[in-house]
């Protein structure tokens, strides 16, 4: 049985323009790791054990945030910065250094109203999944025309890359003519097999936090 998840960091007045308002986790970045990365971990899942080698980081929110009128409750980001602006990188950079005390290879924002509504429902597996998207989201790099061979950087660490969903349909298109392509019947089948986690599993690995705002 998994160790229960450590309590989302709540600051105590966030908002979009606090210091506090994206508050580091280290408690979170080692339970994902120790719960679903390294060897033998509890929940381990084989998909990420690329980022056995990644130094990942955690930020929890109570920030509101809205992309194209939906509502994000989580997001996956490089942390070294991309593009040609020396300064933006170097703000970036900067920013980075002071929450966390180093440039991560990745880092990930959850919210905390998110993740407390679910507890409160009694949905640990809501959370898990939320987590383990993001995780979907950090990627090695490949040698480009050779997705099976893993790029590495001059030092031979690995270089890092942000990889997209599997899957991007609409509902109604696969209600109305099934799936299109390749990864959408993979998702299909995969829907069609159930979850390969059972509830017994998980049960309880959240139950820090829901104890804790019921």
């Amino acid at each position: 049985m998994p160790e229960p998840l450590p309590l989302p960091t709540i600051p105590e007045a966030a908002s979009p323009f606090a210091a506090e308002a994206f508050v580091p986790d280290d408690a979170l970045a080692a339970w994902v790791r120790d719960t679903l990365i390294a060897e033998g971990a509890p929940l381990l899942n084989r998909d990420h054990a690329h980022l056995d080698a990644a130094d990942l980081a955690f930020l929890w929110t109570q920030s509101p945030c809205r992309v194209r009128g939906k509502v994000v409750v989580g997001r996956a980001h490089l942390g070294e910065p991309q593009g040609s602006d020396d300064w933006l990188k170097g703000l970036k950079r900067d920013h980075l250094t002071r929450l966390f005390g180093r440039v991560p290879d990745f880092y990930i924002v959850l919210s905390t109203g998110f993740a407390m509504d679910r507890l409160r429902e009694g949905d640990e597996g809501a959370v898990l999944a939320l987590i383990e998207h993001e995780l979907y989201h950090c990627a090695q790099d490949h040698v480009p025309g050779f997705p099976g061979i893993p790029r590495f950087t001059a030092d031979g660490r690995p270089k890092w890359r942000m990889r997209p969903h599997d899957v991007e349909q609409f509902v109604g298109v696969t209600r109305r003519y099934g799936p299109q392509g390749p990864a959408e019947r993979a998702m299909a089948e995969a829907a069609e097999r159930g979850p390969t986690v059972a509830r017994a599993s998980y049960a309880g690995v959240c139950g820090t936090c829901a104890a804790a705002f019921l």
